[in-house]
């Protein structure tokens, strides 16, 4: 791991071990502590298996996006050709309880060894904590003040189909899931995803800046449903319930919620309407474009050339006064990735508009069925002079999808 990728590491800890307090650092400091004198007295044991090629894949299967992510990403480099298969033996630590999603993992498991054995789990994860028998991932969608690798690959990546294919049996029950769910047979729809506070409590107060409402989505769904379309709410139950609305389906609320349909439906929606939360990239394995509203950190876009995605605006909180683009992304807060970091530097998120959410929604619809009414040369020329700006330190450079076009009229003067 590269040096400044470490002290990126070591400062996130520390802002973390300040907002979090003394118990919490303590018991951190204790754990981790022990976890790597066990590491060191199984060293005996995993240098041979190292020199043997076996290397762990220290994916984040806990959390949703980090599971597609991660392994979208290592297979596709892979297919690239940018890392050796000759003489390695990958695995994946998937113990049952720390699992997103045990459908997609079936997906996975044709593509990547897979151990899930709790013992076996918990040994080799004490095994592979550092310099042996581990191929690093952290660069691909972590990667803390630099470009995620994904970004890269998937331009590299371009009009290749993707990895992932629904089964047929998998079709079959999103049909009569679908019909249950009052969607007819052969109608389309678009799955829709708000980031609200209740998913992880214990860490809620260092992300809950990428909340979003979802009452704000509710003019764009109502427009999907005005063009023939239904809108799917995805997420738990801890969310609250969307007001009874025709054409709309609070999934989240519903009896048939479970792994394998969250699946389906990522992976069989016309679009996915989300924001900056995880679960939009189950659909992006599977081919599915995303409309990402209140992007955030600024310097983050969607993975996937079909992408589309609009940005939480920043303002100042002194003179109230909105940054524009290029103040932004020249300096630190352009990839801040803690609430407190926004506070400590006297800055406010604005949320995305209704509004600004409905020209994304419609703009994804239309260019979806071939339209051109947002490929003026004036969005081309916000769009390319954003890109211009983008730095190697900047968390999407490399990205080949797009920011909306509506949202950059709307806001030529902080783009231009």
């Amino acid at each position: 791991m590269a040096l400044s990728a470490i002290l990126a590491r070591l400062h996130y800890a520390a802002i973390r071990a300040r907002q979090e307090g003394f118990v919490w650092s303590a018991r951190e400091i204790l754990v981790r502590s022990l976890l790597w004198l066990c590491w060191f007295i199984l060293l005996p044991l995993s240098i041979p298996l190292h020199f043997m090629g076996y290397r762990r894949l220290p994916v984040f299967t806990e959390r949703i996006g980090h599971f597609a992510a991660e392994l979208d990403c290592f297979l596709k480099l892979v297919k690239l050709g940018k890392i050796p298969l000759e003489g390695r033996r990958y695995f994946l630590l998937a113990p049952r309880h720390k699992v997103s999603n045990r459908c997609l993992l079936e997906y996975w498991r044709p593509h990547v060894q897979v151990v899930s054995h709790g013992v076996a789990c918990f040994v080799l994860e004490l095994m592979t904590r550092g310099l042996v028998l581990r191929h690093e991932v952290a660069s691909y969608v972590l990667a803390i003040n630099r470009a995620a690798e994904y970004f890269s690959v998937n331009a590299e990546w371009g009009d290749r189909p993707p990895l992932l294919a629904l089964a047929p049996a998998h079709r079959a029950a999103g049909v009569r899931a679908l019909s249950e769910l009052g969607i007819p047979k052969g109608a389309w729809f678009v799955c829709v995803h708000a980031r609200e506070g209740a998913y992880s409590p214990q860490d809620e107060s260092v992300h809950d800046y990428r909340n979003v409402k979802i009452e704000s989505l509710i003019p764009a769904m109502r427009e999907i449903v005005r063009r023939g379309g239904y809108c799917v709410r995805m997420g738990d139950p801890s969310m609250p319930r969307l007001p009874a609305i025709d054409g709309i389906v609070d999934y989240a609320h519903s009896a048939l919620r479970s792994p394998e349909l969250d699946v389906i439906l990522c992976a069989s929606s016309r679009f996915f309407l989300g924001s900056t939360s995880g679960l939009f990239i189950v659909s992006s394995v599977f081919g599915v474009p995303s409309a990402l509203t209140n992007m955030v950190p600024f310097a983050s876009m969607g993975f996937c050339p079909r992408d589309l995605c609009i940005p939480k605006l920043i303002r100042s909180s002194a003179d109230t006064r909105m940054l524009t683009s290029a103040e932004i992304l020249s300096s630190p807060a352009a990839n801040f990735r803690m609430s407190r970091l926004y506070r400590s530097a006297g800055l406010e998120l604005i949320d995305c508009s209704e509004e600004e959410i409905l020209d994304l929604a419609e703009e994804m619809l239309e260019g979806l069925e071939g339209g051109q009414n947002y490929r003026s040369e004036e969005i081309v020329r916000l769009r390319a002079r954003f890109r211009r700006m983008l730095r190697t330190e900047h968390y999407c450079f490399g990205s080949v999808s797009n920011i909306g076009g509506r949202f950059l009229l709307r806001h030529e003067r902080l783009f231009s």
